[in-house]
């Protein structure tokens, strides 16, 4: 959905690279960085730090893009480097979602669907992609939208329910989405 603005959002995560070389940085340290202060803002969720955990959480997923732009300008961009992103950004997913769900009181059918989609969800690209598919566009909400929901979540935590609601329903419509993609690129080969 946010793949519109891709080329700008792209342009403000080369810059942020640069200010990472510049300080040497790898790209697999800025992926550890950026996971632990993902990690922090969920414990700050849990302690009802709501204004703190916003910046945390914006701040990490804002570090998962500069991650990739730091890995592609060192021209270090490595099978491990991909995996070790695709893990953390699981872990920090799941430590989000979970703190807020714990935090914020939604409801237990509501955390677990928007737990489970958003897991799927980036499974499924990433199983698909093994097939040499390209899932880039394909779903409706991938992280970056999914982590926009999960900070107006916070911001907004009365309605938090609704969000989950959001979150859970199109999460799960995404992995439909990308199943109807990969049978109908794949077939049943």
């Amino acid at each position: 959905m946010l793949n519109r603005i891709r080329p700008l959002v792209s342009q403000v995560f080369a810059v942020a690279a640069r200010g990472f070389s510049r300080l040497r940085f790898t790209p697999n340290a800025v992926t550890l960085l950026g996971f632990a202060v993902t990690a922090l803002g969920a414990l700050l969720i849990l302690l009802g730090r709501y204004p703190y955990a916003v910046i945390l959480v914006a701040l990490g997923g804002f570090m998962d893009g500069v991650d990739g732009a730091l890995a592609r300008q060192l021209n270090r961009v490595t099978k491990f480097g991909g995996a070790l992103d695709s893990v953390l950004d699981r872990y920090g997913d799941a430590l989000i979602i979970v703190a807020s769900w714990y935090s914020l009181g939604v409801m237990p059918v509501l955390g677990f669907f928007a737990l489970v989609g958003s897991l799927i969800t980036s499974y499924l690209r990433a199983r698909l992609e093994v097939t040499g598919l390209s899932l880039s566009s394909v779903g409706i909400l991938e992280r970056p939208e999914r982590m926009i929901i999960l900070v107006l979540t916070l911001i907004f935590s009365a309605y938090a329910n609704y969000f989950f609601i959001v979150l859970a329903v199109l999460s799960n419509f995404t992995v439909v989405q990308r199943v109807v993609y990969g049978w109908r690129r794949l077939g049943d080969s």
